[in-house]
């Protein structure tokens, strides 16, 4: 029944005869040979086997067409493979079941700085790759020995000493019957990955700092003040010529270098905000070089290269400086036995959008380059990778505290720019740092006018609920003229105005205390007499919950916004301005 339509439509040709022949390759059958004849019994014995000759022959040529056609494919597939391991950015390597090289693609060459030459046909235990990685070539043996796949983070370096990053996944290739053929190995530049991570890490370790540094900025600041405040006044009292006086002095300088290094982790952390002004980084560069070149050896070479039209920030000058001083006096020490060259460029660069990965944190733009270059020691990259973390330095002990780098990241940070390192042990290290650049305003750029040591009068209204820092504060203000009347209680201030507001020219109050902060007085008084002046004295450091910006502060009524510890002079400096500005 199956083949009867064929033999239907075959009656309606006219034919009556009919002969069929297979097909077959490898003992199996892939087509028939099918001939028709209109004459009845019309292939006889020898004619069936003329055709299944031409069946045979017809075969054999349908396989040596199939042969050709799937060689093509082959070297098709073959030609396409070999063009995409040339062009693919990976490392590959393919050895034979014995371990010898058979295969080494450019990116190979290329990333371990092997010419192919030198490895094709060579066992992999032989294989050279000049500095290599140990533990590389260890995981693809073991690979070998085990028949197992392995991938892995490795630091390879190339013939020239350079570092980089790479990630690697060796794996055996099997045939039909499970017997191992060859080995294959990729490996991948994983060097800017890493490196974007690595200044990642870098941030998450600084956003630390400033939750320890806000932390404790309160309580030290409180403290110095006190110890700052007193040894002013026992200064003042003691000769200069008593015994005493040199070992008062030390303990004025000690707590003055403790206000110091407050102000250090506050700028580690990125928390000591000051004012911006618009000053000319050239300047800055200028300043610096003198006290460079008497400090630094005769045998380091000092050089300034200024190529920019402004070279205008909007900065702290003396953060600036910090900054400068701080990566040149790195760069002497890396120096100071075998001399050389010490190199300070500016220059103005702007930064497009591809550009902006290498440079974590900043827009597109125009920006102030400073680079400071030395050729000194250099640095490994276990050091690079920790070279802005605090108290991390690789100094003797006594010749440095670890804290420069820190404070000098914390600052470009602070100032919206970006701090990137590079180093090559036995050749030198460069800084390079970007700060956003602005347009030039003659009536705006910074002047250093040394602050005025002078007394007032007036009568004065203290809170603080440190008892030992309001007693201080209370005898240093009264010495320099003034009136004061001092309380310890918020709310015991606010009774006092309330029965006599006219009485008190002037206010100063902290910010942390029970009950009533400077804030809440300063709203309370300002509500009884609007006209009344009023400072704010903070021990705590900006960006933390108890903090007042002073923008903030300002537009509530009060006047100034004080970080503690204040000196004396400073403190009654600003009273003098508030009070009396036309003998300021």
């Amino acid at each position: 029944p199956l083949y009867r339509p064929w033999r239907d439509a075959v009656e309606k040709c006219g034919y009556t005869s009919c002969i069929a022949l297979p097909l077959i390759e490898d003992g199996k059958p892939f087509g028939s040979l099918v001939i028709f004849d209109e004459q009845p019994h019309a292939f006889d014995v020898e004619e069936a086997q003329l055709l299944e000759e031409l069946a045979e022959d017809l075969s054999y040529g349908i396989k040596g067409l199939r042969l050709k056609d799937e060689s093509k494919r082959e070297m098709e597939e073959r030609f396409m493979l070999a063009t995409v391991m040339d062009q693919t950015s990976d490392g590959v390597i393919i050895l034979d079941a014995e371990g010898m090289i058979q295969y080494l693609n450019p990116s190979f060459v290329t990333l371990c700085g092997v010419p192919a030459a030198e490895g094709i046909g060579v066992s992999i235990h032989d294989f050279e790759c000049s500095k290599r990685n140990p533990l590389f070539y260890q995981a693809i043996l073991s690979v070998i020995a085990e028949n197992r796949v392995l991938s892995g983070h490795f630091v390879n370096t190339k013939r020239d000493g350079s570092e980089y990053d790479m990630e690697a996944r060796i794996a055996p290739v099997f045939d039909d019957s499970g017997q191992v053929v060859r080995y294959v190995a990729t490996i991948r530049d994983v060097s800017e990955s890493v490196g974007l991570q690595r200044q990642l890490r870098q941030a998450q370790k600084m956003e630390a700092m400033a939750t320890l540094s806000g932390g404790i900025a309160h309580d030290f600041n409180n403290i110095l003040a006190i110890i700052i405040t007193n040894m002013e006044m026992t200064l003042e009292d003691v000769p200069e010529d008593s015994p005493l006086y040199g070992s008062l002095e030390l303990v004025h300088k000690a707590g003055l270098r403790g206000k110091d290094l407050v102000k250090q982790f506050l700028t580690i952390s990125r928390q000591n905000e000051q004012p911006e002004k618009i000053v000319q980084l050239e300047e800055i560069i200028e300043e610096c070089l003198p006290l460079l070149r008497s400090t630094l050896p005769t045998t380091i070479e000092l050089r300034k290269n200024i190529d920019t039209e402004s070279g205008l920030i909007a900065a702290d000058p003396t953060q600036i400086n910090q900054v400068i001083m701080n990566l040149c006096t790195n760069a002497g020490y890396a120096m100071q036995e075998n001399g050389g060259i010490l190199d300070i460029s500016l220059s103005d660069i702007r930064l497009k959008d591809e550009d902006i990965v290498r440079y974590p944190g900043l827009q597109p733009g125009d920006y102030i380059k400073l680079i400071v270059a030395d050729t000194g020691h250099g640095m490994t990259g276990d050091v690079m990778d920790r070279i802005f973390d605090p108290f991390y330095t690789t100094k003797k002990q006594g010749k440095g505290t670890g804290l420069g780098l820190s404070i000098v990241h914390g600052i470009v940070k602070n100032h919206r720019g970006n701090i990137t390192v590079n180093s090559l042990l036995c050749v030198g290290t460069t800084f390079t740092i970007l700060f956003p650049k602005i347009e030039k305003d003659d009536k705006n750029v910074a002047t250093n006018l040394a602050p005025k040591v002078i007394t007032g009068q007036g009568h004065l209204l203290f809170v603080d609920d440190e008892v030992d820092y309001m007693a201080g504060m209370k005898k240093g203000l009264e010495r320099s003229g003034y009136v004061v009347t001092a309380e310890t209680d918020s709310r015991r201030t606010l009774e006092l105005f309330r029965e006599n507001p006219d009485i008190y020219d002037l206010v100063i109050t902290d910010q942390t205390m029970p009950h009533l902060t400077g804030v809440m007085l300063a709203q309370e008084l300002l509500a009884i007499r609007p006209d009344l002046p009023i400072v704010l004295c903070s021990g705590s450091s900006p960006g933390t919950d108890s903090a007042v910006n002073p923008a903030t502060a300002k537009a509530l009524g009060i006047r100034e916004v004080l970080m503690k510890p204040v000196e004396r002079s400073e403190i009654v400096q600003v009273v003098k301005q508030l009070l009396q500005p036309e003998s300021v």
